[in-house]
């Protein structure tokens, strides 16, 4: 077994398993039944030859994908995983077949309880896969890619020892049983999106001005639509928290006007904007249809029970977003360290002010994330730094690739009987002066 680092997450490193050539019987379209690998040879069983499976921590193909796998995680049975079957490698926007858990019978994705795993056949017959052709099966759970592996149509056996390399060998007409291990996040698993706190250290991205850049648009689109596993997956309602004594609120670089391509975005997406204006302390109840929830720039520290609602709000699949700025325009990046540490993250603002002015940050700059899927640049101006974690996400750096500005930490959902404060190194905020820039606008211009 040849093995390639994946990192944790939604990173574009793979997993790499080689597998063994091996037989499996024939068609079983029965919903209680799936073709086995331990069935004799016949003249009409089809082979998988040697091959590679792509998959992300997590996440397992099994038998007869690949001829063993090993895990030791919790099952996760409450997700909603599609499996799409493409004819290209880059999965456009034509699939030769699609198959999700509201389908019927054995084209149905299924959980299979007993044996803890995901199962849905794929008849190529019924499906009219072509002999000569390679189709990518791809396992997806909203925007995120778990897994996939390439499979060529042969029209016998015989023909599997004439296939590329890397490449699996079916025979065409038979059914391929798809069984794949899901595993819960809070043992190493996949990681959902929500349950998360998504950190942007500029207002100005969210602009009109900014707006006008549709990587801008893609980016909120990305933010309020998808797929999580909790209550709050269905959710149709967003919280915009201009509150606690919010800065650029008070000073309308941030209000309704100045973000109204931002919100026209989320209610083209079929959300609902619910504007709120938290006090310390108020922050202790959340309606079940909220599912995404914007903190913006607040200078009043959180307190124990509100931590502990957001805590609640992100265990049942919620997302929060914190919007802060760079540190000589947000002097109050403490309340956001505060709240990032009581809420269990690792993700740190260090301060400074980077790329300041409007700036056009390019495809080097972004790092893959269900955020920033179909994403290729992002305006922005004038950020402060993020110092992430061993285990959070940087969603882009700055224009030099060197310094992370925005990034995403998953939350300790465990609920807290007091804050506590940290003080250490990683809590300096670096201000540098820099007489090209205007430190009173969040823009630095």
């Amino acid at each position: 077994m040849q093995i390639k680092s994946f990192a944790k997450g939604y990173a574009p490193s793979i997993l790499v398993m080689v597998f063994t050539i091996f037989t499996f019987g024939s068609c079983q379209d029965d919903l209680d039944q799936e073709a086995s690998p331990s069935l004799k040879a016949s003249s009409d069983s089809y082979m998988v030859k040697t091959g590679e499976v792509n998959q992300q921590a997590g996440f397992y193909f099994l038998s007869p994908i690949v001829k063993e796998a090993s895990y030791s995680g919790t099952f996760d049975e409450s997700l909603s995983p599609v499996v799409e079957i493409c004819p290209t490698a880059d999965c456009g926007t034509t699939l030769h077949a699609s198959f999700t858990v509201d389908g019927s019978g054995s084209e149905k994705v299924r959980v299979n309880m007993e044996e803890e795993h995901y199962v849905v056949n794929w008849n190529t017959k019924a499906t009219g896969a072509a002999v000569g052709q390679t189709y990518r099966v791809r396992v997806t759970l909203g925007e995120q890619v778990l897994g996939y592996f390439d499979v060529k149509m042969i029209s016998s056996g015989a023909q599997a020892k004439t296939v590329a390399p890397g490449l699996a060998a079916l025979v065409a007409g038979q059914t391929l049983p798809v069984k794949f291990r899901i595993e819960k996040e809070d043992d190493g698993g996949v990681q959902v999106p929500g349950r998360d706190i998504v950190v942007f250290n500029d207002i100005n991205m969210f602009d009109n001005t900014a707006m006008e850049n549709p990587n801008n648009v893609r980016l909120v689109q990305n933010l309020v639509n998808f797929t999580t596993a909790g209550d709050r997956n269905d959710g149709k309602v967003v919280w915009m928290d201009r509150g606690r004594g919010s800065y650029c609120y008070a000073g309308n670089e941030c209000d309704d006007s100045n973000w109204a391509t931002m919100k026209a975005t989320m209610t083209a997406e079929g959300f609902s904007i619910e504007n709120i204006l938290s006090t310390a302390g108020s922050l202790t109840s959340i309606p079940a249809n909220v599912k995404v929830i914007f903190l913006v720039m607040p200078i009043l520290d959180y307190t124990t029970p509100e931590v502990n609602t957001l805590k609640q709000f992100a265990a049942d699949g919620g997302r929060i977003v914190f919007i802060g700025e760079h540190s000589s325009y947000y002097q109050h990046i403490p309340v956001q360290n505060q709240l990032l540490i009581s809420l269990g993250a690792v993700l740190r603002n260090t301060g400074g002010a980077v790329d300041c002015g409007y700036n056009v940050l390019p495809a080097t700059s972004m790092r893959e994330h269900q955020i920033t899927v179909g994403v290729t640049d992002v305006t922005m101006a004038c950020a402060s730094v993020i110092e992430p974690g061993a285990e959070d996400f940087a969603l882009f750096y700055d224009k030099s690739n060197s310094r992370v500005l925005a990034g995403v930490a998953k939350i300790d959902v465990t609920p807290i009987a007091a804050q506590l404060v940290v003080t250490s190194a990683r809590m300096t905020i670096n201000q540098i002066y820099d007489e090209t820039i205007n430190y009173t606008s969040a823009s630095g211009r």
